[in-house]
């Protein structure tokens, strides 16, 4: 364990993190691949829920563009909640166990309380970043309360829509890269051990650092599968999504270093 020596004098441990190869995403693919393949009816039916959820939102948000804009990101940022089922399935597989949900929970550490507490203050972070994009279309796109009928052709065809779409992807693209390191490994570590969130997603932070160029692979895949995902009306999540939970349980058994018995901290490291 590495010790983690706040300011304050507070001291944290944080697993170690180990450093994978550049190919290692296409590795975390096949097995995430072999695990749905064991039960492709309960890892397919998941995804199918998740799909109809997708269309319900969408629905639901149809007429205010900036909610259109927070359910498309959003996703990156709900996407490890919505993938715990799978998470427990490649546990309970791993384990030798059926892999299906009942067997999957044993594989919990009893720390869904942190889990519980990580997933709130996602959807919180998720309320304050849907706040942002209703204040940027009402003031970029010179609206009366942010609420419009969508129309891709204005925003294709005016100075001011090219503007809306520069800004957004870049905020957007600084928001889901936050996202996405802060969030990596934490639920599948706070599945796995006894952790409070805070400590988990330092060490998906520090895992994202210490394999930067490997992580920013894992990350063109995830949204680059989503977007295909997306394109096909969100019918290419239903095995699309499996996939990448899957896959993302192995890609935390292979980045977070197994803790041993009696391991103590090899160092500080001042925050």
């Amino acid at each position: 364990m590495t010790l983690l020596i706040s300011k304050t004098g507070i001291e944290i441990e944080i697993p170690e993190i180990n450093r994978v190869e550049r190919d290692a995403p296409y590795r975390w693919l096949r097995k995430g691949w072999s695990d749905l393949k064991v039960n492709p009816l309960f890892s397919i039916g998941l995804g199918i829920v998740f799909v109809a959820a997708g269309y319900l939102a969408s629905y639901a948000v149809w007429q205010a563009p900036w909610a259109l804009l927070t359910a498309a990101t959003g996703f990156v940022l709900v996407a490890p909640v919505m993938a715990i089922g799978f998470y427990a399935v490649s546990c309970a597989r791993e384990q030798g166990l059926v892999p299906n949900l009942a067997q999957a929970m044993r594989c919990w550490s009893g720390n869904g309380r942190s889990v519980l507490l990580y997933g709130l203050m996602l959807f919180l972070v998720l309320f304050f970043w849907s706040r942002f994009n209703w204040l940027m279309t009402a003031l970029m796109m010179d609206t009366a309360g942010g609420v419009f009928a969508p129309d891709l052709a204005m925003l294709v065809s005016s100075a001011q829509g090219w503007g809306f779409i520069a800004v957004y992807a870049g905020v957007g693209l600084l928001f889901a890269i936050a996202v996405f390191a802060g969030s990596v490994v934490t639920l599948p570590l706070m599945m796995d051990r006894k952790i409070d969130p805070v400590t988990a997603a330092v060490t998906s932070l520090n895992t994202v650092r210490r394999n930067k160029r490997t992580m920013a692979q894992w990350a063109v895949i995830i949204f680059g599968l989503t977007g295909v995902g997306i394109a096909t009306g969100y019918l290419g999540l239903a095995l699309i999504f499996p996939l990448l939970g899957h896959a993302s349980w192995h890609a935390y058994r292979e980045l977070v270093r197994e803790k041993e018995k009696g391991e103590k901290g090899d160092g500080g490291i001042i925050v």
